[in-house]
Order: C-alpha cells, then structure tokens, then sequence
C-alpha cells in the first residue's frame, strides 16, 4: 500500500491511493502536461491508474480529470452532484455518499463533508487491512467525520488556514467569509482538534491542502508539535512538489548478470509473480556488470542473488537459483498478514467440512494474537457455518462494531435465524410451481438459498425481486442483494457481476 501526493493547495489537488491490487487518483486539479509530469515523479504513468476518484466540483480539484481520463481511458467515480457538472464529455459512474461501494479487493468510502459544493465527498479506502483517508475541502469538524476516519493507518488532513492571517490578509472580504465558514476550510486549530479525535500510534498523518496566502509553516507546525507523540509520523504537503511515497512496500531486488541463464530464469519468473502480488511488492533489476559497488556493498555470493528489502532494511536473501515456490514462500511471508496465512489454510480446512478443526486452528490463534479481531470475525464465522449459534453469537458480541469484515457472519447468522422460520426450499419450489409469481416464497426460497451457500442462485432471486416491485417489503430485494454480497468475500467474481446488474437496472 502507499499514499503519495502530486500537490496539495489552491492552485491544484491531486492525491494517489495505492492499495491492494488497485491504485487510484483522488482529484486531477492539474492540466494534462503537469499531471504527467508529477506522476512521473512518484513512478507512475497515466496507464497504472485504475480510477480516478472526484471529491467535489471546483476547478483545483477537476481540471485535469477530463484529458487525463481521456488519454488513458481511466473511469470516473464521483457523486451524482458533482457529475451534475460539466466534465468535458467524461460520462462518469455515480455513487451515493456516505454508500461504500468496491472495486476488486477495495473497498471505497465517498463520506458526505460540510463544503460549498454540490454534493462533496471525501474518501477512506480500505483492503480490511490497511485504511488510507483522504480529507480536504470541509468547513468543520463532524462527529461523522471523526466516526469515519478514526480507524485509518494512513491519511491526508486539511489545515488550510491560521485564522488571524486570514483575517489580515488581503482576501476580499467575501472570500474570507467563505474559506472561513462552516462550508469552507479547516483552519489549523480545528485541524489540531481532528486529529485529537483520530490519533493512535499507529497513524501516519499527511498535512495538505495548506493555503501559500494564509497559512505560514512555523505557525501551523507549532499548533501541531503536541501531537507528534500521539501519531505514528506527521508530514506536511506543498503546492510544488506534493510528498512522495508513505507507507510500507516490499521491494524485491534481483543482482544479476543477462547472460547467466539461471538468473534470467529467476528473472522470468519473478516478473510472472509480481503481477499475481499486485503491487504489494516491487521488483527492481541490477546488472552486476555495471552496479559492481552495488553489489559489493550487499555482499553477492552468486548469480542470481536476492535481496528482499522492507523500510530500508535487507530482511531476506537468497544467493543462486531459487524455483518459484521458494520465491511465492518468501513473497508470502512479507506481503501477508497473519490473517491471509490463517485463512488459506483456512480455505483448504473448510472444502473438506472439518468445521472442529478450524474452530480448534482459530482458538490457537486467538490465544498467539488476542487482539487481532479479524480471527473473531472468522471463527464466529465457522461457527455458524458448524451450527453452533449461541457460540457464534457470543463471539459476535465481542467483537466491536466496527471491525472489517463483522458484517460477513452477522449476515449469515441473520440468514440462518430467519430461515428457521421458513419451509425447506424443496417445500418451497413445490409451492411455486402453484404460484410462480408469488414474490413472499420467492424471498423466502432466496433466504434458504443463502443459507446453503448457493449464493449464485440466492443472487439471481433477489435480482428478480428487485426488477418485479421495489416496494415489496420496502425494496427487500437490493437489501438481501447487499447482505448477501459480504458472504462471497471480496474479489468475488458473482458478486462484481450481480452488482453491476444492480446498479445497471437502479441507474
């Protein structure tokens, strides 16, 4: 993951969240030459984004947004107000604020912000692991707000102003008004009193948006100084140059020689495994034939070598030929989190029904790491799926509300109590066939579907209630669509698919 800017201020905005297997551009307020300029600065190009994130309308935020999203063919999310306004001929994809929707293995926030704009939006991203905020462009400190951003590891804070140079300086009157109003911008007090709200050890904050006119280094530096020993690192922003990459990212470098045929094996099949890691590692080449100080300093024994390197320390080697499994091995080690190792062992557990052992499997693993929620969230998963309910909801009751991922055995286990209360799907598919229309055994059938794990299917019901009468059971049929999507886990296939059909027929 990793958080870089390409400028923070008035004169243009522009932030890159790299995250899972994805990397997005929140606002583009730069022409079409300086973006790709900027970009260039940070190692990307217009063809490594996949999105490009609008948080509002004014022009410091969109004026690249419609040539850059041309040249590149890059799609465009923003809220229906904010598209209600002139991109230029990029049509846009919509999203409602304050909805959080997914793209691949990320999982978007657009939170609703107090701004003078149509319809303004602020973002948290998120993989269930890492969570990057971006925050700019509000007037005032929500209690919203703070609920939204409290959990981030990464983010972007807004501290446009100091009031008293504001308020001597040589705005028009009106202008002071506006930047200064609850619909404005943060000045560096309310900053201050954000991230008070929001601070934990481990939260790397990223100060923009700072006004060249308004504001002054020293004085917004000295109203934050005492909160460096509640943040995990505190770092400002500039219009010029932005900053460049925060955030850990594994960097695999390769001392090798062309003309040595297991290196260029090695080689081969270290490319073929970056793209499968998406971005959670780098691969970078050095020719012992010209990098021979490079390679003296890492202490090259043969050809190939390997160097893993984690926030600028060699955490790994390997010297001569490595076969791909060595390589996935150690790339595993680096770019999973204990709970990625624990659920692929998981996976293999539950195909073959052995619901004991895994419940046995994620007990040790509570006990290693008790405060790792995510290992809650999954035994209170299996044990719905076992049957043990009254433990399942024992579980769910301790873990916090706001967990990534709490949603997924909630649901099953709200499917599983409902269910209970209906016939079996046999009893009813013999009731359809009498009554084939009849959207109650429909729902109730799609219920019994979700409960079996035939999602597919279940999916496919709800669809169909959704197209006959949103009305039925206040618009029952988006609302199961939606609590069923979290049960396929994210990256799923039939969930993209039936989301699009969902928001193809809303839309």
């Amino acid at each position: 993951m990793g958080l870089a800017s390409l400028g923070s201020g008035s004169k243009g905005n522009g932030t890159v969240v790299a995250l899972g297997s994805k990397v997005f551009l929140i606002d583009c307020g730069f022409n079409l030459k300086q973006t790709e300029r900027r970009l260039a600065r940070i190692g990307l190009s217009g063809g490594d984004l996949h999105g490009i994130l609008i948080s509002h309308e004014h022009s410091d935020h969109i004026a690249g947004v419609a040539a850059l999203a041309h040249k590149y063919a890059i799609p465009v999310y923003a809220s229906y107000g904010t598209l209600k306004h002139d991109l230029r001929g990029v049509a846009g994809i919509p999203f409602d604020g304050d909805q959080p929707f997914e793209i691949d293995d990320v999982t978007i926030n657009p939170v609703c912000v107090p701004h003078d704009a149509r319809e303004p939006t602020q973002f948290v991203l998120s993989d269930g692991v890492e969570s990057i905020g971006v925050l700019s462009d509000l007037g005032c400190v929500t209690s919203h707000v703070v609920e939204q951003y409290k959990n981030c590891t990464h983010a972007l804070i807004e501290a446009n102003h100091d009031s008293m140079m504001l308020s001597r300086g040589s705005y028009p009157q009106r202008l002071k008004q506006r930047v200064g109003a609850d619909y404005g911008h943060l000045n560096n007090d309310q900053a201050h009193q954000l991230l008070q709200h929001i601070a934990h050890p481990d939260l790397h904050v990223v100060i923009g948006h700072v006004s060249e006119q308004n504001n002054a280094p020293e004085i917004l530096q000295r109203t934050l100084q005492p909160l460096h020993n509640s943040l995990a690192a505190l770092h400002y922003a500039t219009q010029a140059e932005g900053f460049g990459w925060l955030g850990q990212q594994p960097i695999k470098r390769q001392i090798s020689f062309g003309e040595v045929p297991p290196s260029v094996q090695t080689k081969q099949t270290l490319e073929t495994l970056m793209a499968q890691y998406g971005g959670k590692a780098v691969l970078a080449l050095s020719d012992v034939a010209v990098d021979q100080t490079l390679a003296q300093h890492l202490r090259v024994q043969g050809l190939p070598s390997l160097r893993i390197v984690q926030q600028g320390k060699i955490v790994d080697q390997i010297d001569g030929p490595a076969d791909e499994a060595q390589l996935r091995t150690l790339l595993d080690t680096l770019t999973q989190s204990s709970t990625d190792i624990l659920q692929g062992q998981l996976d293999q557990v539950l195909a073959s029904g052995d619901y004991d052992t895994a419940v046995a499997m994620l007990q040790q693993s509570m006990n290693e790491e008790p405060n790792n929620q995510g290992f809650r969230v999954e035994l209170a998963d299996v044990l719905i799926l076992k049957g043990d309910l009254d433990d399942a909801r024992t579980v769910l009751a301790s873990i916090p509300d706001d967990t990534p991922e709490r949603e997924r055995p909630q649901h099953r286990l709200e499917f599983v109590e409902e269910a209970a209360g209906y016939a079996s799907v046999a009893e009813i598919d013999e009731q359809l066939v009498a009554d084939p229309d009849n959207l109650e055994l429909k729902y109730q059938k799609c219920v019994g579907l979700t409960v079996t794990r035939d999602y597919e299917s279940a999916l496919n019901l709800a669809m169909d209630i959704l197209r006959s009468d949103r009305e039925f059971r206040d618009d029952i049929g988006r609302l199961t669509m939606v609590r069923i999507f979290p049960l396929l886990g994210k990256g799923s296939d039939i969930a993209a698919a039936y989301r699009r059909k969902m928001f193809n027929f809303m839309h």
